[in-house]
């Protein structure tokens, strides 16, 4: 059994080991040798990656798994822009228990009433 094919994403100057579960392979002899060009847990740079197992037995025969991988960067979140201006202190009211917050907010959001100066 071969492994699919994945991707792997990090954050931007993130270093992490790649693993994956090495292929299982069987013969009706035994399989005398196995060989690989990259291990499951090395660290990756971004890129696609191609992993090759081989083994074979004693008879020469050989079969071979092959799959690839993308390491990829996860997307930065855009920081939130503060708005420009003036904040107020706002109170709020929190679900139907009829508890209130104060916050101090730039606008005054749906639901909640600004308190006087």
């Amino acid at each position: 059994d071969c492994p699919e094919s994945f991707e792997v994403k990090y954050n931007p100057r993130e270093l992490k080991k790649v693993f994956w579960e090495e292929p299982n392979f069987s013969d009706n002899v035994r399989i005398a040798h196995m060989i690989t060009n990259k291990l499951s847990g090395e660290l990756f740079q971004y890129g696609r990656h191609t992993i090759i197992y081989e083994a074979g037995d004693d008879h020469g025969n050989k079969i071979r798994c092959m799959f690839h991988f993308n390491v990829i960067r996860r997307k930065r979140r855009k920081k939130l822009k503060r708005k420009k201006g003036r904040r107020e202190w706002v109170l709020c009211r929190i679900g139907s228990t009829g508890r209130q917050i104060k916050l101090l907010m730039s606008n005054v959001p749906k639901g909640c009433r600004k308190l006087p100066d």
